[in-house]
């Protein structure tokens, strides 16, 4: 893919062009300013130079024309003044200069004696006012007249000398001079150009000359009242200074009045006795004129010149734009190509596996994972009708997964995104069947397949859900033996007086009375009764039992030497029961009790699954663990000592397999007793041992298999044979029965005292404490479920701080609580439990007394 050649931008032109102006505007501006300041002040200087000459031109010849005429005084015709002798001087003066068009000789009081041309009417005439004339009787000195209009109608001027006779005042000489030709022969010509003028004021602020008409003869402070600028320079100009400004004034034209902005320069005029002051005024337009020329020839260079840069510039920017567009390229194919490097090493090197299909059917990728995992490469799989050959082998389920491929290829085509993932169980190349999740994206007509392995996940998942169920079942049996282990104990402080109280009636009754078969009944009753209680214990795991090494083969044989099983064989005799132990020890730490009657409960309820013939087997192995086993519960490695029984029933329905070990629950009598807690008993001893079971059943029948861990050291030597009954009597020792119930207590004294001792009663602790203190006590017999005052844990510890050496027999119809195991934990401490026989607390006080 290339990269696309981008054109110069429109706002890039833009500014381009605006900052091109911009140079182009200051190449113009910098210049022309400094061409227009240079002007402005060349002007200046030259208007400057105008007045100059022409103040010094009158200067020159007014000084000039003094000097004559001051030459002229002492001549001794100007003296006589008379006619003939000042018609003499002046036809001199006339011939030598054309401005001068009179002469007049004035005495010493200011009287004119002469003129010439003659001018009879104004001999005798007093001129002592005028300005001139009292300036120079005061002074001496020669002086310039006001201009004034003279008697022919012109402007004039006068130029005055004094006259001295010797060194006395005499009178004056002057000439009238004509101030047109005068101004005319010094200013008219000064000029820069069209609109351009000179103008002269006298000190006084008359305008003197001016080509403007109308302000002649008029003061400047008149013609030029609105205009601040003209009487600033005005006043300077009457001050005798020199210099240079700028105003604007006001021009009438076509009866149209406009403004116009003038450069002026202005230069004194120092006449003799007055002074006069020469402005030269040109307009800006007369002025910039060549400055406007040069800026627009300077425009059109620079323009040319701009034009020239700007295509030049523009001419490198799209080279350099070229070049830039052919770099780029070649770098986004780079990184193009890199990218395409990048991608395929990520799809290669990923850790999911990857296949792309065209929508044709073509597989054009499959990555290194998916190679590894399922065993397929390009070459193997070059369609996918290829795969669904080798993945599904019947015909039948290929044909609909093919359909599906069509169904779900449609749906990409028309509407082109992505599709749900589906979970198949597919043939792999090696044979094996495994559990596919395939995950589908689309991507330029093609599906991007994930084929995730998902066997090992769903068997955790069911090895999750199996572990939950089994949790929820333990948990509900541990429920349902906490109500039975809180039944048992009730039971129990009932059945006491139910089964002693017959026993004692026997040993009292003659072997005919005709009321010993009732008594016997009773009895027989009380302790099937019993029996169905301790059972129910077992359950609730709350029986206090006693451990020791055993053999569980020796276990099996007294089994089948008992009368249980004799008794079980007559009630089924199309059943027959086998044994099978192993030829090696199976030893156990275990509750024989226990363990036997989990065995009988076994082989009973296989019995009863037989109708009709069958066999019921039990055996025994050693067995080694590597593995935990996962079967109906799972069970820790190690090693165990297993007993089997097997039933050729009809084996357990699936929906009940997961409730055979629930208390009361039974679909037909269960055990000896029929109530449903055969199993439940086998469940909870085999937790009590802290072992573990497995079920297995079908339509050949179930097969039980207990595991039990092996018990460390030897099998005592009796272990196989039973001990033989003892009856054991005391000899008048003392025991204290301490229960809070007042029948169990009266029937406990009376069996203590059958048996040869001397009983001694308290109905709480309390009360034991007191009479340990008073009396002897050689034995304590201590209820352990005591609700009012100390229970039976306190009561001991409380004896025994007064008598640390009494030994103690506990009693209880419930053993699964936490004072009853502290209290055997210490010394000289038995369990009996509730209801026992005479012979059981016989025997079990003799043990605490050796």
């Amino acid at each position: 893919m290339r990269a696309p050649a981008r054109a110069i931008s429109g706002p890039f032109l833009s500014a381009l062009a605006a900052l091109v102006l911009l140079v182009a505007a200051l190449l113009c501006y910098l210049p022309y300013r400094e061409v227009r300041v240079r002007t402005l002040a060349a002007c200046n200087a030259e208007q400057l130079l105008l007045a100059r000459q022409a103040a010094l031109g009158l200067e020159e010849y007014f000084w000039a024309l003094t000097e004559m005429l001051s030459h002229l005084a002492g001549h001794p015709e100007t003296l006589r003044a008379d006619s003939g002798g000042l018609r003499q001087t002046a036809e001199q003066l006339l011939a030598r200069s054309g401005e001068i068009k009179g002469v007049t000789r004035v005495d010493a009081q200011g009287r004119i004696v002469a003129t010439y041309p003659a001018y009879p009417e104004l001999i005798g005439a007093s001129v002592a006012d005028q300005s001139h004339n009292r300036r120079l009787m005061t002074e001496m000195k020669p002086q310039v007249s006001d201009v004034f209009q003279s008697l022919q109608g012109y402007q004039a001027v006068v130029l005055a000398v004094p006259v001295f006779d010797g060194t006395a005042y005499a009178g004056s000489f002057s000439v009238l001079l004509s101030f047109a030709e005068l101004s005319g022969k010094y200013l008219d010509g000064v000029s820069l150009g069209e609109g351009s003028y000179a103008w002269m004021i006298d000190g006084r602020g008359v305008e003197l000359y001016c080509p403007v008409p109308g302000h002649v003869g008029r003061n400047v402070r008149e013609t030029s009242a609105d205009f601040p600028l003209v009487l600033a320079m005005a006043e300077a100009m009457q001050r005798g200074e020199q210099g240079s400004t700028v105003y604007t004034y006001d021009r009438v034209r076509d009866q149209r009045t406009e403004s116009i902005k003038k450069f002026a320069s202005y230069h004194p005029v120092r006449l003799p006795g007055t002074i006069w002051s020469i402005v030269v005024s040109s307009p800006e337009q007369l002025i910039l004129a060549p400055v406007t020329s040069f800026l627009h020839r300077w425009l059109l260079l620079t323009l040319l010149c701009t034009l020239g840069v700007s295509g030049l510039a523009l001419l490198w920017l799209q080279g350099r734009a070229q070049l830039t567009r052919e770099r780029l390229r070649g770098l986004a194919e780079t990184r193009l190509a890199e990218s395409r490097q990048l991608l395929a090493e990520v799809l290669e090197n990923s850790h999911i596996p990857i296949v792309m299909v065209r929508f044709d059917g073509v597989i054009e990728y499959i990555n290194e994972n998916c190679r590894q995992t399922y065993g397929y490469t390009v070459e193997e799989l070059p369609t996918i009708d290829v795969w669904f050959a080798q993945a599904y082998p019947e015909p039948e389920l290929r044909q609909q997964i093919q359909q599906q491929w069509e169904a779900r290829l449609q749906q990409a085509r028309d509407h082109g995104r992505n599709l749900p993932s589906q979970l198949r169980r597919v043939h792999l190349r090696d044979g094996t069947v495994r559990d596919i999740e395939f995950s589908y994206s689309i991507v330029h007509e093609r599906f991007i397949i994930t084929p995730v392995d998902r066997t090992d996940s769903l068997r955790l998942d069911q090895e999750r859900q199996e572990m939950q169920r089994r949790q929820s079942r333990t948990r509900k049996m541990e429920a349902l033996g906490l109500l039975a282990g809180g039944v048992a104990h009730d039971l129990n402080n009932i059945l006491t007086g139910v089964t002693s109280i017959p026993e004692l009636l026997l040993l009292d009754l003659p072997p005919d009375s005709p009321w010993r078969p009732s008594v016997v009944t009773i009895r027989e009753a009380g302790l099937r009764a019993a029996a169905v209680v301790a059972d129910l214990l077992t359950v609730a795991r709350g029986v206090a039992s006693r451990k020791e090494i055993a053999d569980l083969n020796g276990l099996v044989q007294e089994y089948f030497a008992s009368s249980e099983q004799r008794q079980l064989a007559a009630s089924h005799p199309g059943v027959r029961f086998c044994c099978e132990p192993d030829a090696a020890p199976c030893p156990l730490l275990c509750s024989r009790v226990h363990v036997r009657k989990a065995l009988m409960n076994l082989v009973h309820n296989g019995a009863e699954a037989i109708s009709g013939h069958g066999r019921v087997t039990v055996s025994t192995r050693r067995e080694h663990l590597a593995q935990p086993l996962r079967g109906y519960q799972e069970i820790a490695a190690g090693d165990y000592v297993v007993l089997r029984v097997q039933d050729s029933g009809s084996g357990i329905a699936e929906a009940a397999l997961e409730r055979i070990f629930e208390p009361f629950f039974s679909s037909k009598a269960m055990g000896r007793s029929g109530t449903g807690l055969g199993l439940a008993i086998v469940w909870n001893t085999i937790q009590d041992h802290e072992g573990g079971i497995n079920v297995s059943s079908g339509e050949e029948g179930s097969v039980f298999s207990l595991y039990f861990p092996v018990a460390e050291g030897r099998v005592p030597a009796g272990d196989r044979g039973s001990q033989a009954r003892e009856f054991c009597r005391g000899a008048g020792q003392s025991v204290l029965v301490v229960d809070d119930e007042e029948p169990v207590r009266a029937v406990t004294r009376q069996m203590v005292e059958r048996l040869g001792y001397r009983p001694l009663t308290a109905a709480s602790g309390e009360e034991a404490v007191e009479l340990v203190r008073r009396e002897t006590v050689d034995v304590l017999l201590l209820d352990m479920i005591m609700p009012a005052g100390m229970n039976g844990r306190e009561t001991l510890a409380a004896v025994r701080r007064v008598r640390p050496d009494v030994p103690c027999l506990l009693v209880s119809g419930f053993a699964a609580s936490e004072d009853v195991r502290q209290a055997l934990a210490s010394e000289r401490c038995l369990f009996l439990g509730k209801p026992h026989t005479l012979e059981d607390l016989g025997r079990a006080l003799q043990r605490l007394l050796r």
